[in-house]
C-alpha cells in the first residue's frame, strides 16, 4: 500500500499502481449537518439520509454501541471523549472511519472493522489507551497517521487476508 500526500493510492495484483478517489467519503461535519441530523435514542445524531454517523453525545453513559445498519460513514470526532463506551459493533457498511473518530474513548475495548472498510482516518483510535487487539480487513487502502497513537495496551494487531 503507498499513500502519497495529495491522494491515496493501492497496489493490485499486477503490481499496478492505481489511484482511488476517498474524497467521496464525506468525514467532515459542518453546523448544517448538525441542524438536520437525525437524533436517535441514545444521543447520537445521524445524516438525514442515515449514511453518516455525525456525533455521539459526550455525556453518554452506555458501555455497548451498535451503529445502526446502512451508515457508510463515521465522521470526523464522532466518537471522540465518550469515556464510558467499551465496544462498538460496526455493520458492514462502513467504509470510512473519520480522523479521531474515536479519540480518547479511554475506556473502548473492542471494535469490529467491517470487511467494508477502505480508510481509517488520522488519529482515529489515538490515546484509546484500553483498547489490546485489532483485526485490519483486508479492504482497507488508507490508514491515517498516529491512527493507534497511544493504544498503550493494544498487543495485537492482524492484518487479515482474503
Amino acid at each position: 500500500m503507498y499513500k502519497s500526500n495529495n491522494s491515496n493510492y493501492f497496489e493490485n495484483n499486477n503490481n499496478q499502481i492505481k489511484q482511488i478517489d476517498m474524497s467521496r467519503y464525506n468525514v467532515k461535519v459542518v453546523k448544517e449537518d448538525y441542524a438536520n441530523g437525525v437524533k436517535d435514542d441514545c444521543g447520537c445524531i445521524y445524516s438525514q439520509d442515515g449514511k453518516r454517523l455525525l456525533f455521539m453525545d459526550k455525556k453518554c453513559t452506555f458501555d455497548t454501541y451498535v451503529v445502526k445498519e446502512g451508515v457508510e460513514v463515521i465522521c470526523d470526532l464522532a466518537f471522540s471523549t465518550c469515556h464510558s463506551l467499551q465496544k462498538v459493533v460496526l455493520p458492514n457498511s462502513v467504509v470510512a472511519i473519520g480522523n479521531y473518530a474515536f479519540g480518547r474513548c479511554t475506556s473502548l475495548q473492542s471494535i469490529n472493522l467491517p470487511s467494508s472498510l477502505l480508510e481509517i482516518g488520522r488519529s482515529a483510535f489515538g490515546y484509546c489507551s484500553s483498547l489490546r487487539n485489532i483485526e485490519i480487513p483486508h479492504s482497507l487502502m488508507s490508514i491515517g497517521d498516529y491512527a493507534f497513537e497511544r493504544c498503550i495496551l493494544l498487543r495485537r494487531i492482524a492484518v487479515l487476508v482474503m
